[in-house]
């Protein structure tokens, strides 16, 4: 199995790999993942040698960064915020999300936007998004990282009305989404690591201080 053009994302992962000072000793790709045209994912069996001599033999899913970002939406003494819910194959349900997906190009910021008003027509400028902290999900086998992102927003109750139960999302992408609006704070009932991860930064940021 082949690709005739890598993607930039997997030329981001070997700058990594050598970078740390560790050497590519055997590569095989076992699967590659696309859509529309574009590769989203690759799948490889891979033998490294790091620069402590020591080598390992894994299995690893090379993958697109991903953006998620973080609605702090104001309302009378309260902070409330936007999620998706959808359906997620690798779970068997549905569950509560920040709205997130892959970046399909190197400028995040955009992409965040993008994703957003895809996910929950919600439409914001470039200033008024900021950025938190990048993470990587899943260490022993997946190279994704995730950028996460907020915006502040003062709301008012039209806008409970318009967004609270609204049906989204790209249907052309498989995306079947409804959107449900919480309070901050009720979101530690969600063990997800989209959800809690994102709190924790806002904690860390001084944002909230629950």
């Amino acid at each position: 199995m082949t690709i005739n053009k890598f993607p930039q994302f997997y030329k981001n992962w070997l700058k990594i790999i050598k970078k740390n000072k560790n050497k590519i000793l055997s590569k095989k790709i076992l699967g590659i993942v696309s859509r529309n045209g574009k590769v989203r994912s690759i799948f490889l069996d891979t033998k490294v040698k790091t620069k402590k001599n020591e080598i390992f033999e894994r299995s690893i899913l090379i993958d697109k960064p991903g953006v998620i970002i973080i609605p702090i939406l104001y309302y009378k003494n309260a902070i409330y915020t936007i999620l998706v819910k959808q359906f997620r194959i690798c779970k068997g349900s549905e569950t509560y999300e920040f709205p997130s997906g892959q970046a399909e190009n190197e400028n995040l910021y955009s992409e965040a936007i993008k994703e957003l008003q895809e996910e929950t027509s919600i439409t914001i400028k470039k200033k008024e998004i900021k950025k938190l902290e990048s993470i990587q999900m899943i260490t022993s086998s997946n190279s994704a990282i995730a950028n996460y992102f907020y915006f502040e927003k003062n709301i008012d109750l039209n806008f409970f009305k318009k967004f609270n139960y609204k049906k989204a999302g790209k249907r052309n992408d498989d995306e079947f989404i409804s959107l449900k609006i919480f309070k901050l704070k009720e979101l530690y009932n969600i063990n997800t690591a989209n959800i809690l991860s994102g709190l924790s930064m806002l904690r860390k940021k001084g944002i909230i201080r629950f």
